[in-house]
This record gives C-alpha cells, structure tokens and sequence, in this order.
C-alpha cells in the first residue's frame, strides 16, 4: 500500500450521505406542513376616558393612547 491510499471504513460515506438524506427529506417535510402558529391573544383594551394602566394618573387618550397611533 503507498501512502495515498488510506484506509476507509466501509460504510462511512454511505452513513453520511443517508444522514444528509434524512436531513433533507425532514426539511421538505417542515416546507410542505408548516408548523402551526398559535394566535397573539390580547387583553381587554382600556376605555378612551379610563385611567392610564400605566399609572400616570391621566386618562388614557391623554397618555398611552397617543404612544400607540404613532
């Protein structure tokens, strides 16, 4: 044997390359059948004349109203 022949333990390549299809037909499987996202469940909004929540002691469309349109 010379030195730019090596030994390769059979298999190696194949188990890296079924590695790399398994890879792959997971990540297809992800495109095809996205997740399910859960949907953002707000509370219950203050009232325009209510107090601020935030406890400025103004009402709300003098405070934090405003903050939120722009």
């Amino acid at each position: 044997m010379t030195t730019e022949q090596r030994f390769v333990p059979p298999g190696s390549f194949l188990n890296k390359m079924k590695g790399l299809v398994e890879q792959k037909k997971q990540e297809q499987a992800v495109r095809e059948n996205p997740p399910k996202q859960m949907p953002i469940v707000l509370g219950p909004r203050p009232g325009r004349n209510e107090p601020c929540p935030c406890g400025s002691g103004k009402k709300y469309k003098k405070c934090c109203l405003a903050k939120q349109a722009a």
